[in-house]
């Protein structure tokens, strides 16, 4: 059976472990690489990136430094990481690197929708954004009641959120199938969105969409039907790539 390497694209104010638990639940034929934004957890250090093409830059060094080349990648991205994950493998396809075989997105809006301005209103102020982010459910009550990691958290969402704010997808298209998650009750998505990934594609087969339950941050408490779910998809997948691996451990 192929093994994959599966590279994470962490969400808007996420870090590389923030999909642990659903990680831990992959079996041996995945390989697991969590791309790190800029001042995010491990590189808390680094300066905070608020342009989306300096930030495709560094991710693009970042994942050819991780990612095992001799492995077929699938990208998964999680929301704000759902585009730029699309972005990065649109790149690739355009400088001929084949390595990318499939796109999953969770709780990402497609991009022929970004052509509608994101609802800024909760941006105003921090009292604002910090009450949006609670409705997610998404934060934990003990960080809003932390003045000083909320000193801390607050530039980082909003300047992942500037580089939301810059994307122009909305005429790309890639050539790999994408399977896409949504939260049934996701504030940020409406219904007749969730299937509109299929428009970003030139591959129909193996391309579609699942509905799960929860808000946007759709995966807590589904970490075991996600993981399944995406390795029955690689396994679909796995019918065209010339790689055989052995099961990997760890």
């Amino acid at each position: 059976m192929t093994t994959f390497n599966l590279v994470y694209f962490p969400y808007a104010g996420g870090n590389a472990y923030s999909l642990e638990n659903l990680r831990k639940q992959l079996d041996c034929h995945w390989r697991y690489t969590a791309l790190e934004y800029p001042g995010h957890g491990t590189r808390w250090a680094d300066a905070l990136v608020d342009n989306i093409h300096e930030l495709t830059i560094d991710l693009h060094r970042q994942l050819l430094d991780s990612a095992d080349p001799s492995l077929p990648w699938i990208f998964l991205g999680y929301s704000f990481g759902g585009l730029m994950a699309f972005k990065l493998a649109s790149l690739l396809e355009q400088t001929g690197n084949t390595n990318v075989h499939g796109l999953i997105t969770v709780s990402a809006r497609p991009p022929v929708h970004l052509r509608q301005p994101m609802d800024s209103r909760f941006l105003e102020t921090d009292q604002s954004l910090t009450a949006h982010l609670l409705s997610l459910g998404g934060i934990p009550e003990r960080i809003v009641q932390s003045q000083e990691m909320m000193s801390w958290f607050l530039p980082i969402i909003k300047s992942d959120l500037s580089c939301y704010a810059q994307f122009d997808l909305q005429q790309q298209k890639i050539n790999m199938p994408i399977l896409s998650f949504h939260g049934r009750d996701d504030a940020l998505m409406v219904e007749r969105e969730w299937g509109d990934w299929q428009q970003s594609t030139h591959v129909q087969a193996n391309t579609g969409s699942e509905m799960l339950d929860g808000r946007h941050f759709c995966h807590i408490g589904n970490e075991i039907h996600i993981a399944t779910r995406i390795s029955e998809w690689r396994d679909t997948l796995s019918e065209t790539s010339v790689l055989s691996e052995p099961c990997l451990d760890g």
